[in-house]
């Protein structure tokens, strides 16, 4: 088998290399035709089509910063079989392009405000703490989902909508469904990748500072 790490890149309206976002998915596939096979339609559905619990889409939930010409969004492919431990993995080894859905709502969150997907592999038997370290996190990942436009705030108290929440859900629930390269953690400290068995995603809103803008204007008084 072979281990593949897929970031999907989305441009923003500014054009900006810093103001594009990256997430990144890990994966176990015979070879790179099987899995891309599997996730030339699967990642663009992620973010594009509603899966349940979830009524919305991703996309929809997206700051309308992010671009959604067409084809602009990225899905780069790289084989990291040889580079488990973390080393530089090189060049990509597959590109494909896809369109970002729309936005709902046109009202932007500020660009460090995301909602965390959290996702694990089975934890059964893997203590939290061994002397120093700390062997089940090495089984854990997540994903900085952002940034957002105002309809994933629920406005009487400033938590994160529940469609937005059920529709993170759904959409990890799909991944964890696509059984012929499964979705996977990737432990650079273990050299390893384990299979996503579950995850969840809570109602705060998180930060992801190096999403934000530096300031372009200061007030004195």
């Amino acid at each position: 088998m072979a281990n593949f790490l897929t970031t999907v890149q989305f441009p923003a309206v500014s054009g900006l290399p810093e103001d594009t976002v990256q997430n990144d998915f890990s994966w176990v596939a015979s070879d790179l035709v099987t899995l891309r096979a599997m996730t030339t339609a699967a990642i663009p559905s992620f973010y594009n089509t509603v899966h349940a619990p979830g009524t919305v889409t991703l996309a929809s939930r997206l700051s309308a910063k992010l671009s959604r010409a067409a084809n602009i969004a990225t899905v780069k492919y790289y084989d990291v079989t040889t580079h488990l431990s973390g080393t530089p993995h090189g060049s990509p080894v597959a590109i494909e392009q896809f369109t970002l859905g729309a936005a709902v709502d046109g009202t932007c969150l500020p660009e460090e405000v995301a909602v965390v997907l959290s996702f694990h592999s089975l934890l059964t038997d893997i203590p939290e703490e061994v002397g120093s370290t700390r062997p089940a996190a090495r089984h854990r990942g997540r994903i900085y989902f952002g940034p957002l436009n105002t309809a994933s705030n629920q406005a009487s108290d400033a938590s994160v909508e529940p469609q937005t929440n059920a529709a993170l859900r759904g959409a990890a629930l799909f991944f964890m469904g696509l059984a012929s390269a499964p979705w996977s953690v990737w432990s650079r400290a273990n050299a390893a990748m384990y299979t996503v068995s579950g995850g969840y995603v809570d109602n705060a809103f998180d930060t992801q500072r190096r999403r934000g803008h530096r300031a372009s204007a200061r007030t004195s008084f």
